[in-house]
């Protein structure tokens, strides 16, 4: 009996590997060539992913036979998706990314500054019990 049961999950694990199909590649820039270090992989639709390791490659592991949209992403890249069917004798797939780079712009900023003596005749007006109209000692200067 003992045998029995050890020897049923060893032919379901092998039934799942069996049935699993693998994706891998290199997500590279499109001009230099080089690996892009960590860039994202992933099925669209779900959870599924891998990290580009320190050569670009990655390797989705698991997959079943059916359609998917792959999709690679990286910080200052430009995303690409590509479709693919799953099908077949051969386990292995083979898909590389080839990302452009973009600029990432952002919302404008603006920064304005007070004078040292303004900023205190300020807070000291915040800070007053009473109205108080209170000048700066550089305002007095300018007089």
């Amino acid at each position: 009996m003992k045998h029995t049961i050890l020897l049923f999950p060893l032919i379901f694990v092998g039934n799942i590997i069996a049935n699993s199909y693998t994706i891998s590649g290199v997500v590279s820039d499109k001009v230099t060539n080089k690996p892009l270090i960590g860039a994202n992989v992933y099925v669209e639709g779900t959870s599924i992913g891998a990290a580009a390791n320190n050569k670009g490659k990655y390797s989705i592991t698991g997959l079943k036979e059916g359609s998917y949209v792959i999709k690679a992403s990286y910080i200052g890249y430009n995303s690409f998706s590509d479709s693919l069917l799953i099908s077949g004798d051969n386990k292995n797939f083979a898909l590389d990314f080839n990302l452009s780079y973009t600029t990432i712009e952002g919302n404008e900023v603006v920064v304005t500054a007070q004078a040292k003596g303004q900023m205190d005749a300020i807070n000291k007006q915040l800070n007053a019990k009473s109205l108080v109209n209170i000048i700066s000692s550089d305002r007095i200067q300018e007089l």
